[in-house]
């Protein structure tokens, strides 16, 4: 038995299932990447018709919201009673300081 012819026999052998392997991977491709191209088409498609009916509804929502009721005006009382209360401050803050509470007149 020569060992150059049997390593030489062994290459032929890998390289003839390398091209085989190739060949199948190529194949396997080509039938599969249209497919999932058509499944991301049908997705967006999906999606866009999803949006596009979900603007339609909130239109509708929003048209209704706005024929059905009549234009209401209302008033609010403003208040000027916004300002401090140094009674209010010091009984507030009185457990902060030791001492008695004094009020400032």
């Amino acid at each position: 038995i020569n060992l150059g012819e049997a390593v030489g026999e062994a290459r032929k052998k890998r390289k003839r299932f390398a091209q085989y392997f190739g060949i199948a991977l190529a194949t396997a491709a080509a039938i599969l990447v249209p497919i999932k191209l058509k499944l991301i088409a049908w997705m967006a498609a999906t999606a866009l018709l999803t949006g596009k009916l979900a603007l339609v509804i909130a239109s509708l929502v929003g048209l209704k919201k706005l024929v059905s009721k009549p234009h209401e005006e209302t008033t609010h009382v403003h208040y000027d009673g916004h300002r401090s209360d140094p009674n209010a401050h010091v009984l507030a803050y009185s457990g902060q300081t030791p001492g008695t509470i004094e009020y400032p007149a």
